[in-house]
């Protein structure tokens, strides 16, 4: 599945190829950076290529998108290969911390030239003071769940990130937290202030790709039990992991088959492929075949 910034990337691209004049874009906000790059300029006099180009081509660019010399907050998060040449996804940190959707990526076509440059990294120098005792993961889900109000069972597991999300001064440490929930229904993402536990947005991000506004109706009732919900659904998937290895667990059997050849065991270098099947009875042995591939009950001859 393509990211929103994927697909703003492939809209921009194609925009430009059907325009037959490509021009790079720039950041409409505070930013003024180079956001989508055609061709850009760059000397790669130490015949570089893959990964290594790219970061040199960063390297030497850096101050272009406002980064720093070293690109001590960038840190390689993925490649992709398409029919122009391979992809280098680079995410940027503050403190180790994701900023949240922030990267570039750098294209190396076949030739081992840089062909595009796309860029949603953050222009920072360091990252923002924090409260002595931030909350931890624990209560971001506390807080979350109270808000949402759950009321019915948890359909999957949790899922929790902290990110460093780009606000108009700045940059604020975030909780994401996912939960799959039946009533309300939904799969909810809740964006929770990691210092203050304020609720900044509730989306429901399950019935389409673009995350919908929090359509949730007022409630005044009890609500489950966060802890045994979690602890349910930490069971189940326990459950469902010990079948699935079981289902797997490799399997020993025995077979007929030549060991090493027919004509070696045979000491007839006259067989063939379509020599009679009764030319070759005397060559069979029983052998034990060990770790038989297990899938379900399908069983693979991929031991060794």
């Amino acid at each position: 599945m393509l990211s929103k910034y994927g697909l703003t990337l492939l809209t921009l691209l194609s925009a430009s190829l059907f325009a037959g004049t490509p021009s790079d874009t720039y950041h409409r906000d505070s930013r003024n950076t180079p956001k989508l790059q055609f061709e850009p300029s760059h000397s790669n006099r130490s015949a570089l290529s893959g990964e290594a180009l790219a970061f040199d081509f960063l390297i030497a660019n850096a101050a272009t998108y406002a980064l720093p010399s070293d690109l001590g907050n960038l840190s390689l998060i993925k490649e992709s290969r398409s029919l122009l040449g391979t992809h280098y996804h680079y995410g940027q940190t503050l403190s180790g911390v994701d900023v949240h959707q922030a990267e570039i990526i750098v294209p190396i076509d076949d030739e081992n030239r840089v062909y595009r440059v796309f860029n949603n990294t953050w222009p920072v120098d360091e990252a923002p003071a924090l409260a002595a005792f931030p909350l931890d993961e624990d209560d971001a889900y506390d807080v979350a769940w109270n808000d949402l109000q759950v009321r019915g069972e948890l359909l999957g597991a949790p899922h929790i990130k902290q990110v460093y999300l780009p606000v108009e001064k700045g940059f604020r440490l975030v909780y994401l937290v996912s939960l799959w929930v039946a009533e309300p229904s939904g799969y909810w993402e809740s964006r929770i202030d990691a210092q203050t536990g304020e609720v900044l947005q509730v989306r429901e991000t399950g019935l389409s790709r673009k995350p919908i506004a929090d359509t949730r109706v007022p409630y005044d009732g009890p609500t489950d039990d966060r802890h045994q919900s979690f602890a349910r659904v930490a069971a189940r998937e326990a459950s469902k992991s010990a079948t699935l290895n079981k289902r797997r667990t490799p399997a020993n059997g025995t077979a007929l088959t030549f060991d090493p050849d027919p004509r070696t065991t045979l000491m007839n270098d006259d067989l063939q492929d379509g020599s009679p099947a009764a030319d070759f009875a005397d060559a069979y042995f029983t052998r034990a075949l060990l770790d038989i591939g297990n899938d379900g009950g399908t069983y693979r001859l991929n031991g060794p």
